[in-house]
């Protein structure tokens, strides 16, 4: 037995296109017209053998219709997939760079945090050393007061004797 491979898988899609749209558009009369018979009114022995053939006429139209418009709707996918991959890549690119200020400020906030640190240990040194003078001040004030003190006793008290 000779196997026979279906329309679909001798021919590529142009070609299939081109016949289904030769069967649509075809200038050329039909079989049925060609053997002097009209469309009107085929005599039922003609109407049922070639009842046959505008079945599969238009079982191919509307295959080629369905084959058109499933092709339309893989180009339309293939449209939409390059669109989502050109939006993903610039989104992705600007994800990139939003890292990299991300990782700059960061950067920036140890610097700042180091210099607030610094500054905070210099300020508590600044204090420090700011009680220590004062401290210092008030016990040459202390000692002045004695040494005045003392110094006025004898002068008041130290002539008498």
């Amino acid at each position: 037995a000779v196997w026979l491979k279906p329309f679909w898988l001798t021919h590529t899609a142009k070609d299939r296109q081109s016949t289904v749209t030769g069967l649509a558009t075809s200038s050329r009369p039909c079989f049925a017209c060609g053997r002097g018979m009209s469309a009107e009114s085929p005599s039922p022995a003609a109407a049922a053998a070639f009842g046959i053939a505008d079945s599969r006429k238009e079982q191919l139209l509307v295959s080629g219709g369905k084959i058109r418009r499933a092709h339309e709707q893989a180009h339309e996918a293939a449209r939409i997939a390059l669109q989502t991959e050109i939006t993903s890549g610039a989104v992705l690119s600007s994800l990139n760079e939003q890292r990299d200020v991300i990782m700059r400020v960061g950067d920036h906030v140890s610097n700042i945090n180091n210099s607030v640190t610094g500054a905070g240990q210099v300020l508590n040194q600044m204090r420090r050393r700011s009680v220590l003078k004062k401290a210092a001040l008030w016990a040459m004030v202390i000692l002045l007061v004695v040494t005045i003190i003392v110094v006025a006793y004898f002068l008041i008290f130290g002539k008498k004797s």
